[in-house]
């Protein structure tokens, strides 16, 4: 099920086949744990990252709250909220803030439990893919990794540093780029690859500028295998940085 945090949006209301889905996709996959990490679409989640002065921990709560209202469609008391925070070298430090409409919340987790499946995390997908690519490693210098999941219609790119998500955002292909894409074309004559292309670097850029002296590491896809192999070489050639294929954990 789909929702999102636009004020007014319709809201999917519950739906007795969705813990039955869910079980079947379990069966499918053969998968048979009982203790499940549940990730959040996109658009079910708000997640910003701001900029405030260092302040005592103490007080940190308070200012999280006063500075993520600006970026806020709903009062805080109904959302699910959540933060990380990153020191810089500007004696200020970075938030990393997450929240999600409480009654969203609950329905994915009624879901699951209605599937006889106990969430022992819900967290956003952006921070569960981050996790998938890397871990912050003690005593060396922060990695800088961009990961895009992509589709046929649609594309999710999150920029992280050190595993932490500071920037995502999603790309959606409209028909006409899809219908004009042949599986077999080159790369850089699919316009959808020319797209997102186009918005990887600029969020690649927007975030070079936010943290001068940064460069990435390196571009990990996932998602739909054909893309991936497809747009590779053309994104390597255009970004500057190794271009590699993801793989996410199973077990």
């Amino acid at each position: 099920a789909r929702g999102g945090l636009e004020p007014g949006a319709a809201r999917a209301q519950d739906n007795a086949d969705i813990p039955e889905a869910i079980r079947r996709a379990m069966s499918t996959a053969g998968i048979h744990a009982k203790r499940v990490a549940v990730a959040l679409p996109p658009e079910d989640v708000l997640l910003r990252a701001f900029t405030i002065p260092a302040i005592p921990r103490a007080e940190l709560d308070g200012a999280v709250q006063f500075e993520a209202r600006k970026y806020l469609p709903f009062k805080l008391n109904e959302l699910i909220w959540n933060y990380q925070v990153s020191p810089r070298p500007d004696k200020q430090i970075t938030v990393i803030f997450a929240a999600v409409e409480r009654a969203a919340l609950l329905r994915v987790r009624d879901w699951i439990q209605g599937a006889g499946l106990a969430p022992v995390s819900i967290e956003p997908y952006s921070v569960s893919l981050a996790r998938a690519v890397q871990m912050p490693r003690q005593g060396r210098a922060p990695q800088v990794v961009a990961a895009v999941d992509m589709s046929e219609d649609a594309a999710h790119i999150v920029l992280m540093r050190d595993g932490l998500v500071y920037l995502a955002r999603d790309v959606h292909f409209n028909h006409a780029e899809g219908s004009g894409a042949e599986a077999g074309s080159r790369p850089g004559s699919d316009p959808r690859a020319e797209r997102l292309l186009s918005e990887l670097r600029l969020s690649m850029e927007f975030f070079a500028r936010e943290f001068a002296g940064t460069s990435f590491e390196r571009v990990v896809l996932f998602g739909d295998s054909s893309l991936v192999k497809r747009w590779s070489g053309t994104f390597a050639t255009h970004l500057g940085c190794p271009v590699e294929p993801g793989i996410l954990p199973g077990g």
